[in-house]
């Protein structure tokens, strides 16, 4: 018997030997097993996939509201500074040059909260990785099991059927106890997707609402600097 160099080719060549019915039905196993792993990887890529865009919709959509707001805040509170610039002009107060501090201090705050809002955009992205991470990870664990499936024929030649049948065997008898363990490692990693987003969400709203704060912080500081302006 000729062992071909590509795996492919060698079991090709040997289902082609009448003798070896047992060791035809090893090699079915092999594809099986191979087969069963391809599945199980599919299942993980679209389990990625829909993890990866959920996830990065949710936080474009809270880092997308995030901005409007504090956009608007500012928008306000720049509004209500023209607004007491206007009537102390009206009243007869020289308040312009106090007013545009006020109005300078109010934006160095909002741009203060937009760069809280990246960082915590970074931050939300970098956990999000860190959990494809594991998508990947375990992707390649099963392309580890499909080489040594590969690898079985090769390693168990010899060229008494019988006993290259039994070695086989024996072989992808412990290769399919890996890949049980690694279904359910599979299973396990789509069942917690759902947590894991949850928690890249709560912490990146988390430390969103802490950049608002900071853009509300100048608008309420704003105010009294204001009202201030006009007493002078």
């Amino acid at each position: 018997m000729q062992l071909a160099k590509q795996h492919g080719a060698f079991y090709l060549e040997i289902e082609r030997i009448p003798s070896s019915n047992i060791l035809n039905q090893v090699v079915q196993a092999i594809k099986t097993a191979k087969s069963n792993v391809q599945s199980i990887q599919s299942d993980i890529r679209r389990a990625r996939t829909n993890f990866q865009l959920n996830t990065q919709n949710e936080l474009a959509n809270i880092n997308y509201q995030s901005f409007k707001t504090i956009t608007d805040i500012e928008s306000t509170r720049l509004k209500y500074i023209q607004e007491k610039s206007e009537e102390a002009k009206a009243s007869g107060k020289d308040a312009d040059q106090c007013l545009n501090n006020v109005a300078s201090n109010m934006k160095s705050g909002s741009q203060a909260a937009r760069s809280e809002l990246n960082r915590c955009d970074s931050q939300g992205k970098q956990l999000l990785q860190t959990q494809l991470l594991k998508f990947d990870a375990l992707q390649a664990d099963g392309q580890k099991l499909i080489n040594e499936l590969d690898n079985i024929a090769l390693q168990c030649y010899n060229s008494n059927i019988n006993q290259m049948a039994s070695c086989m065997s024996i072989k992808v008898g412990l290769v399919n106890r890996s890949i049980r363990v690694y279904q359910q490692e599979a299973s396990q990693l789509q069942s917690n997707a759902q947590s894991q987003k949850s928690n890249i969400i709560l912490s990146t709203s988390s430390c969103n609402n802490q950049a608002v704060n900071t853009c509300r912080s100048a608008s309420t500081d704003a105010i009294y600097a204001a009202a201030n302006c006009l007493k002078s």
